[in-house]
């Protein structure tokens, strides 16, 4: 029905505007009454529908329509025991915790499990000289915004400019001190700098990877420097330490050739660098910073629901729920926000069972994907160790898919 002209045609408009869609907050409520605790709304409760999952969902009506996909095989019998286990735990889930916020997080998994596997066998049919001007577009386009709300300290067209976020409410904004001012620092179309921060990292990494793969010109070079100094600034001005810690772990990476046999040495260095940096980074930090302060209570927080519930957590999503049952501090009362840890948040919310569970799933269907999986992992481990927006954010899932895809489709010694 479709000539491969037309189709491939198709398939980078589909791919450019996901990759616009990104860093899009615009979203539709589903169900509101599901996000109030005690009165007070939270913000991650809220069941939503993002752009990019409506780009998701014809990306995968077009694959199936024009054929250019084949579902893998998954024998059911020899996969019988994890299959019944699983469907218990999360039944387990549904049941006893909060099952519309449960069911939804779960849904979410599944998007963008499906999304990886999705851009996985669709790879190939893109040109990385085409999909490097969609993500030099989009890096010139967020940091734009990024500049102009900084320097005009006000948003820049509202809530239909995907999803800007309103900067007329500075109580509730991320804020810094900067040359004496204590200025409100760039969203682009994001929930927060940290994640336009994280994005920005993901798209330069991915834009070098593609530069990488195709022959360069004077334009391509100019287009490459021009957005990726702008991306820098922004990224300088979002004041984001685990973001730029990931940065520089990944141009490391890239530059140790890690198909190379001292990868595991390569990875575990960076590891045991950046956790030592972690550790200490209240040294350079002020730690009556109420920022900081909620951080230290909310994860503390995290540990006791652990050992409150050690087996299934106290559910997926429910974090923000339980809470106040385990921190009596007015500063996470009144913020109330997910442990800014995600491997805390994670366990806290589905358990040692959860985590075992995770592990077979991964056994099972990732042994071609556990090297890029890995890399991924020790690059984004500031971000993971510092923060929660890889998990709890929709912009922040589809980030660690664009690094994962990123690392497996560039890097990995062992893709054809």
């Amino acid at each position: 029905m479709f000539n491969q002209k037309t189709k491939s045609l198709i398939n980078h408009l589909l791919i450019s505007a996901l990759i616009f869609a990104i860093p899009s907050n615009l979203f539709l409520v589903l169900i509101e009454k599901t996000a109030y605790v005690h009165g007070l709304r939270i913000d991650y409760l809220l069941p939503k529908f993002y752009l990019s999952d409506i780009i998701v969902l014809l990306l995968t009506a077009w694959v199936f329509f024009s054929k250019q996909i084949k579902l893998p095989k998954f024998e059911i019998k020899k996969n019988l025991f994890l299959i019944t286990a699983t469907s218990i735990f999360l039944l387990f889930q549904l049941i006893t915790k909060q099952s519309i916020i449960v069911g939804w997080q779960i849904i979410k998994i599944i998007e963008i499990v499906w999304l990886i596997f999705l851009l996985k066998s669709f790879w190939p049919k893109l040109k990385p000289s085409l999909i490097l001007v969609s993500t030099n577009l989009v890096l010139i386009f967020q940091s734009t915004i990024g500049l102009l709300q900084f320097f005009n300290q006000k948003s820049v067209a509202g809530y239909w400019l995907l999803g800007e976020p309103n900067l007329a409410r500075p109580i509730d904004l991320a804020k810094q001190v900067i040359f004496g001012q204590n200025l409100i620092l760039p969203y682009g179309t994001t929930a927060h700098p940290n994640v336009l921060a994280g994005f920005i990292v993901a798209i330069l990494i991915l834009n070098i990877l593609l530069f990488k793969k195709i022959k360069p010109n004077k334009l391509a070079i100019f287009s490459l420097s021009f957005s990726s100094v702008l991306g820098i600034v922004v990224l300088l001005l979002t004041a984001s330490l685990s973001a730029g810690l990931s940065l520089v772990i990944a141009l490391i990476l890239i530059k140790l050739n890690p198909t190379s046999k001292n990868l595991i040495t390569s990875i575990a260095g960076i590891w045991i660098i950046s956790t030592i940096i972690i550790s200490k980074a209240n040294i350079f930090l002020n730690t009556t910073d109420s920022s900081i302060v909620r951080r230290q209570y909310l994860n503390q927080s995290a540990i006791m629901m652990l050992i409150d519930h050690p087996l299934v957590g106290v559910g997926l999503n429910n974090f923000t729920i339980q809470v106040e049952k385990y921190s009596s501090t007015r500063e996470v009362v009144r913020f109330t926000q997910p442990a800014h840890n995600t491997f805390l948040l994670i366990l806290s919310e589905i358990g040692v069972v959860g985590i075992t569970l995770t592990f077979f799933w991964l056994k099972k269907l990732s042994k071609l994907w556990i090297w890029s999986l890995c890399l991924t992992c020790a690059t984004i481990l500031p971000i993971l160790a510092l923060d929660h927006y890889l998990y709890t954010l929709q912009t922040g899932n589809l980030i660690f898919a664009t690094l994962l895809l990123s690392f497996k489709n560039f890097l990995d010694p062992r893709q054809k």
